[in-house]
């Protein structure tokens, strides 16, 4: 049972912010709308999140996701951490993603933290009623610096093989990952709510790549009216975004950009079969957004928008 999540750096999401479902003391809920949980009290069975478009619900909600998939399929070797930290502050690239869970699992208290920047895990711990599970620190080289606490077992033999198990870790890996790789039962009540988490995971939030696609953008950006008109409805709409541009990295593109030349959609679509398409670029600030770094609401009003008939728009 989840009774805390708190994340920080990640997409729109900048300070620490935390989703609790620990009822209020001072707030009497009906009958069978919560839990009584030893050691916590209530907790609450539901929770909604609400407020303005682009004010971070999507991306707490993503938050969880991004760190539920990260201890179920953990880093396959040679790839990076899927890292997406605050963009509107380009001091926050350099400081690490962190993620703190805390949960009731098999009549215990268990407490997970995970911080990573985009090389390595630089913390990462786990206790059950306060006890220490494991604590992980990246160390000086490869190898990541774990010491294992009472909560975890008290067996020495045990014990020798969990430290084996932490200098096989590699330094982008979490630890929980890898124990949920090589199937260390000490730590199967804290996996089974992360595969928990991982099986209920909707595709709601999911979009298909060729929703910021060149091609489905290919009309849309030659027609300034309507490019305007869509910016217009971005910023009364307290969005954030105020401004829409073209970005693309092929040649072909990027010169008749500069000579302002028509651009139709078979250039867009060969430019997308070398593999460099164009993309629609939001701006927010100083920062410029994909399509996808966008509020799931801000993008709904773009597909939305982008769908309806433009004769009906121009009225």
């Amino acid at each position: 049972m989840l009774l805390q999540f708190t994340v920080e750096n990640h997409k729109s999401i900048r300070e620490p912010v935390t989703l609790s479902m620990v009822a209020a003391e001072h707030v009497e809920h009906p009958p069978g709308r919560t839990y009584d949980v030893p050691g916590v009290g209530k907790v609450l069975k539901v929770a909604a999140i609400y407020g303005p478009n682009a004010s971070g619900k999507s991306n707490l909600l993503d938050a969880w996701s991004s760190l539920v998939r990260l201890v179920v399929r953990g880093v396959p070797a040679g790839e990076r951490l899927p890292r997406d930290p605050f963009v509107l502050d380009g001091v926050f690239a350099q400081r690490p993603t962190r993620f703190v869970v805390t949960a009731w699992r098999d009549g215990r208290l268990w407490t997970y933290t995970l911080a990573f920047d985009d090389a390595r895990v630089v913390e990462e711990s786990l206790t059950a009623d306060d006890a220490l599970v494991f604590v992980r620190r990246p160390g000086d080289g490869a190898t990541p610096e774990v010491t294992w606490g009472e909560a975890a077992t008290a067996d020495a033999r045990r014990l020798a093989f969990l430290g084996f198990l932490a200098e096989g870790t590699r330094q982008e890996q979490p630890l929980l990952a890898e124990s949920v790789q090589r199937n260390v039962p000490e730590l199967a009540p804290v996996y089974a709510l992360f595969m928990r988490g991982y099986l209920s995971l909707g595709a709601g939030l999911a979009l298909t790549e060729a929703t910021g696609g060149a091609i489905d953008f290919a009309g849309f950006w030659h027609d300034a009216p309507l490019r305007d008109r869509l910016l217009v409805l971005l910023q009364e709409l307290d969005t954030g975004v105020d401004g829409i541009e073209l970005y693309t990295r092929d040649a072909q593109l990027l010169r008749a950009l500069a000579a302002h030349d028509p651009i139709d959609v078979p250039i867009f679509v060969a430019a997308a079969r070398r593999g460099t398409p164009a993309l629609l670029k939001f701006r927010h600030g100083a920062a410029l957004l994909d399509f996808e770094q966008l509020s799931s609401g801000t993008q709904r009003l773009v597909q939305l928008f982008m769908n309806l008939d433009r004769g009906w728009l121009g009225q």
